[in-house]
């Protein structure tokens, strides 16, 4: 992607390309989904550094296998995710403890400006929204 702002719909509105990340937790006893954490990236290399971040902070409590693998992928597999991300390809890494996975995604994106957030100018169908989706889940370690 480029990394010029392109102009959405001629109306002097500009999207800027850049990588959506996120971070996931799967409990199978419970069949659940949470949003632990997103990020927005300007850049391949910084999405990465996202998620190689957070997988440090984790490795020390995992079992050899899946240590093993994370360390793999923090000293050479995150080169082939900066990659694909380059190619405008999306990619994943996951890691499993104790019944829980722990997954890492991102995906290249435009991002649009958020509107003026002032009630007055807002159009009516705004109370129709339910909020974030961080409103809608359950916090992780609640």
């Amino acid at each position: 992607m480029k990394p010029t702002a392109v102009s959405v719909s001629g109306r002097g509105a500009y999207a800027w390309p850049g990588y959506w990340c996120e971070c996931l937790l799967y409990e199978a006893a419970e069949h659940s989904v949470d949003l632990v954490a997103s990020f927005d990236a300007t850049r391949p290399e910084q999405a990465v550094r996202w998620v190689r971040v957070a997988l440090r902070t984790l490795v020390s409590a995992l079992s050899p296998e899946e240590a093993e693998r994370a360390y793999d992928w923090l000293a050479l597999g995150h080169h082939e995710s900066t990659h694909r991300l380059r190619d405008g390809k999306p990619f994943s890494f996951s890691i499993s403890h104790a019944g829980k996975r722990v997954e890492w995604t991102a995906r290249q994106v435009l991002f649009l400006p958020l509107p003026h957030r002032k009630s007055g100018l807002l159009p009516p169908c705004v109370e129709l929204y339910p909020g974030p989706l961080s409103a809608r889940t359950k916090v992780v370690g609640e």
